[in-house]
């Protein structure tokens, strides 16, 4: 069990990691088993970490086996030969797909499953998900496999409103959508239209019961707010839900303009 106390950097951040990855799961995407304690419950504690928050995050091991037996894991900084802030910059996402479809046992289903946390990043503004916050996982020490999702969090009340690694040139969230996918396509050898499908249906679900079940998780009201009003402002969300964006006409609607500012990058605790 790894266990996560409260943050006096980021308020909140324990229910707000908790909320994000509940949102992913409903999403599609495989995540770390993860639950709240309260921190009345846990001995050995210091003091001030009790003053930050009522409870801390408990995510199981995946790295463990029965009798804490180790299972070997490897991040996609080690794998890249990231070396602090390079995990920002080293790859960008694409190059991360290519790895996962070039090394996984699974290669198109872990490729699928790396496009649907890509797509939770975006929707839930993750500006977080940098290269230590992807990872191999050997179950019979010879073969990889995409461990379960990690350090989750929607950083809008935090952090500037980036992605961690460039998608197809870009930084900006709010202009990724499928198009994005059809020059990268071809790079990962992965067929466009299953690519196009997969991200569909992944801002579909999100978009189908994020709105619901946030009002039971206990992330913040303003981190709730700020998850929910950004979709307006979503390539992706305007391709998939146009009736979502107020005034917005989808046969007259310009096209998305890329954004090629410089954004700050950011780096919470992991």
């Amino acid at each position: 069990m790894i266990l996560k106390l409260p943050s006096n950097k980021f308020p909140g951040l324990v229910e707000n990691e908790y909320t994000s990855l509940q949102l992913a799961r409903l999403a599609g995407v495989n995540v770390s088993d993860a639950r709240l304690v309260d921190m009345k419950t846990i001995q050995g504690v210091p003091e001030k970490f009790r003053e930050l928050g009522g409870y801390a995050l408990s995510l199981s091991r995946f790295d463990r086996a029965a009798g804490n037996v180790r299972i070997h894991t490897e991040d996609f900084a080690q794998i890249a030969g990231a070396i602090a802030d390079d995990k920002y910059f080293r790859w960008n996402q694409e190059t991360l797909l290519r790895s996962i479809k070039r090394f996984s046992n699974d290669p198109i289903g872990d490729v699928l499953e790396g496009l649907r946390r890509l797509v939770v990043d975006v929707m839930l503004g993750n500006s977080d998900g940098h290269l230590k916050n992807w990872s191999f996982i050997y179950p019979d020490g010879r073969h990889a496999r995409l461990t379960p999702a990690y350090d989750i969090v929607s950083t809008l009340t935090y952090l500037h409103d980036t992605m961690a690694l460039r998608f197809n040139g870009t930084k900006d969230p709010k202009i990724v959508d499928t198009a994005r996918l059809r020059r990268i396509a071809p790079f990962i050898e992965v067929d466009l239209r299953v690519l196009e499908r997969e991200m569909r249906q992944t801002a579909t679900r999100a978009l189908d019961t994020w709105p619901k079940e946030l009002k039971g998780l206990p992330a913040s009201d303003a981190t709730q707010d700020a998850i929910l009003s950004r979709f307006g402002s979503l390539a992706l969300v305007r391709e998939v839900r146009p009736s979502m964006v107020r005034g917005h006409d989808a046969s007259t609607a310009p096209a998305e303009k890329s954004s090629t500012a410089k954004v700050g990058e950011t780096d919470l605790p992991e």
